[in-house]
């Protein structure tokens, strides 16, 4: 890919006047710059004046060459408040032009050209906004003299875009103040523009298409990243509906809905329902496989609808308590189960059985499938989670083609894949566990089988009995109480023997008996689970 890439040093001058063609596209989000960022950039603008720098670095900007224009991938946020900068310059440049002397004319020959060669003229900018905006950028920010007449708005993007043009023209007027000829003023607004266009500058990254702008931004610096990938895939999906654009937008805006608008949640679903439909997909072939498979209007509509019908099955998994898909009581509880665990590989599996119309009832037995064989792998077993990402994905590929046909096919698919019996007894021996949420399942499941009934998960903490030996964080040396109890222990202070004896558990009661809690003992404890805990998860 490298070579098909461009790769150019510019001036903030060179690059408006030589890439005359740039465009920010449909998916981008709205303008955001804040107070803050503008301040930083006038901070920065101030000391490269004051310490006369020639090259101050303003960051890079990625683009995709396409359809005859510089698309922005990353450097939206920049280049917009750049111009928005210069429009105030030239406001400036104009109202000084107005005043009655002489030098009159020279201003409004440097507000034209700045105008002409950097701003560019209404039908032709040099940096072309996207649908939301375009109006308004180009009426009172991009015409000159134009900013005194632009309406309130309640659209926060424009509203950022008024406040960025504000507080830049304050802070240009407060110097002018300074300065008390036309002569200081016009020198003063030349050095401005002289500084703030030539010794900032870009790096610009130029790509041959979308694809390869998605690998890029995935591997740029998070800081400062002006979108996420789901807008690169929004892209994609919004230009190949064509004149079937409002429905997809509809359906896309209810997806978005229900994810809270959480860009990253929304990238991780699209790439869940993704493996569940189709051929597994990495992090960084995700876009390539959907602009590949994803070509016409009808499969835009399909594919978005479908991504609608499915966002609140995915906000379940990923956050139960927020749940407003299952009604089934043991389904939910079975998913925060799940989240507590760490498991996030099982999505695609749960999002093609749902998709292919399989009941709450029937999702149940498969979810306390996923349950065993996240522990015997992962928890105890010590395998990699990301290892089996395929694995999940393919069963649920053959759920979604219909090659796996009923629960006892698809757990009997998920069961290949968990290690034997022999080696989860051989982990199980010696394994520790850390976590506070997994840890209470395990010894929810071992230890306290007899009174689940009445031990509320979520109301429960886990108490280390001697945090002096080696490998204290076996599960044979926890034990479960109840929050009231850890207060006792934790902030009253009281014997951790008394708390015991008294508890609500019988399961943590028996271990005030034990005179001395020691590491032999603690591994008997873990050894005597063994059996029951190899039975309860296979």
């Amino acid at each position: 890919m490298a070579g098909n890439l461009s790769f150019t040093q510019y001036s903030l001058e060179a690059l408006f006047k030589e890439v005359t063609n740039m465009a920010i596209p449909i998916y981008q989000r709205g303008y955001a710059w804040g107070a803050d960022q503008v301040d930083d950039l006038w901070n920065d603008l101030m000391e490269v004046i004051d310490d006369d720098q020639s090259d101050h670095f303003f960051g890079q900007i990625v683009m995709n060459n396409s359809e005859g224009k510089q698309y922005i991938i990353d450097g939206q946020q920049r280049l917009t408040t750049t111009v928005i900068f210069l429009a105030v310059i030239r406001d400036a440049l104009l109202a000084l032009a107005a005043s009655d002397d002489p030098n009159g004319s020279e201003a409004v020959i440097r507000a034209n050209d700045l105008q002409d060669d950097i701003l560019g003229k209404r039908g032709k900018f040099h940096l072309e906004q996207s649908d939301s905006v375009r109006d308004y950028f180009d009426t009172y920010v991009q015409t000159p003299n134009a900013f005194n007449k632009a309406p309130k708005t309640s659209k926060q993007s424009l509203k950022n875009i008024h406040q960025t043009f504000t507080l830049l023209q304050k802070n240009v007027a407060n110097d002018l103040h300074k300065y008390t000829t036309t002569n200081e003023r016009l020198d003063y607004l030349k050095m401005l523009y002289r500084h703030l266009t030539q010794s900032f500058f870009v790096i610009t990254i130029v790509t041959p298409d979308e694809a390869a702008a998605f690998v890029i931004f995935e591997t740029l610096n998070a800081r400062g990243r002006d979108l996420n990938a789901s807008d690169l895939l929004k892209n994609h999906i919004f230009r190949t509906a064509q004149h079937e654009l409002e429905r997809v937008q509809g359906t896309w805006n209810q997806m978005m809905d229900a994810l809270n608008n959480d860009s990253g949640a929304t990238t991780r679903f699209i790439r869940a329902y993704w493996n569940a439909t189709r051929k597994f997909a990495t992090e960084k072939s995700l876009y390539k496989a959907i602009h590949n498979h994803i070509t016409t209007s009808s499969e835009a509509v399909q594919f978005t609808e479908e991504l609608a019908e499915l966002a609140d099955v995915f906000v379940a998994m990923t956050s139960p308590k927020n749940n407003a898909y299952f009604s089934d009581t043991k389904v939910v509880d079975m998913l925060t189960v799940l989240k507590d665990m760490g498991g996030k590989t099982f999505y695609p599996l749960v999002l093609a059985m749902v998709k292919n119309k399989y009941s709450e009832a029937e999702l149940l037995p498969v979810l306390q499938k996923i349950y065993s064989f996240i522990v015997y792998n992962f928890t105890v077993g010590g395998l990699v989670a990301n290892k089996y990402e395929k694995t999940f994905s393919t069963i649920a590929e053959q759920v979604n083609d219909h090659r796996l046909t009923s629960v006892k096919a698809i757990n009997d698919a998920i069961a290949e894949d968990m290690i034997s019996v022999e080696q989860f007894k051989e982990s199980w021996v010696h394994f520790q566990v850390k976590t506070e949420k997994v840890a209470k399942h395990l010894l929810f499941e071992t230890y306290y089988q007899d009174e689940q009934a009445k031990i509320d998960i979520n109301a429960v903490k886990v108490l280390i009995l001697n945090g002096n030996i080696e490998n204290a964080n076996q599960i044979g040396n926890k034990v479960l109480i109840t929050k009231e109890e850890n207060v006792r222990i934790r902030k009253q202070n009281q014997p951790i023997e008394t708390v015991l004896a008294e508890s609500k558990f019988a399961g943590t009661r028996q271990l005030a008996e034990v005179a001395t809690i020691d590491a032999d003992f603690v591994a008997k404890r873990q050894l005597a689970a063994l059996s029951m805990a190899a039975g309860f998860w296979r």
